[in-house]
């Protein structure tokens, strides 16, 4: 668990679905969510199960591989969910994450860093985050935010 950081949110609230098909990748993204102290993971390694997953409980945040064939359609079973989870996209190493996101969208670029991940979920839930101890002071390149409010009906 991410001791010391100056947070004003309680991961362990947050219910989330990762969406990676590398192996890899998730179990290094869920040791990272349960580092920051996140008790409520649950993945899968397609678009299909992950859309039967949000049918079934829909969490608070969706973390989604953008390079799955079937991303768009996953994307659009998340927004039309009640009430909607927040969105991070994973996009592709070499990609201007930038460029890919809509409203309501937070987009990181892979390979992703505990503290641009953390920083990313801090700022979606409006809590404000210190790098989480021992994560080496490095920018938090790729990351980028576009309107999280809309995501929650505040906009």
């Amino acid at each position: 668990m991410v001791e010391g950081a100056a947070l004003n949110i309680d991961f362990h609230q947050l219910s989330f679905l990762l969406v990676e098909d590398n192996g890899h990748l998730r179990a290094v993204l869920r040791g990272m969510l349960e580092g920051f102290g996140v008790l409520r993971i649950e993945e899968a390694a397609d678009g299909a199960t992950a859309r039967a997953a949000l049918a079934a409980a829909p969490p608070a945040v969706l973390v989604l591989d953008r390079d799955l064939a079937d991303a768009a359609l996953t994307l659009d079973a998340a927004r039309a969910v009640a009430p909607p989870p927040a969105l991070i996209l994973l996009a592709g190493e070499g990609a201007n994450a930038a460029s890919l996101g809509s409203p309501g969208v937070t987009v990181l670029a892979k390979p992703v860093s505990a503290r641009a991940f953390h920083e990313a979920l801090t700022a979606l839930f409006g809590g404000t985050s210190a790098a989480p101890p021992g994560s080496p002071a490095e920018p938090a390149e790729g990351a980028s935010r576009s309107d999280p409010a809309a995501v929650h009906g505040e906009a």
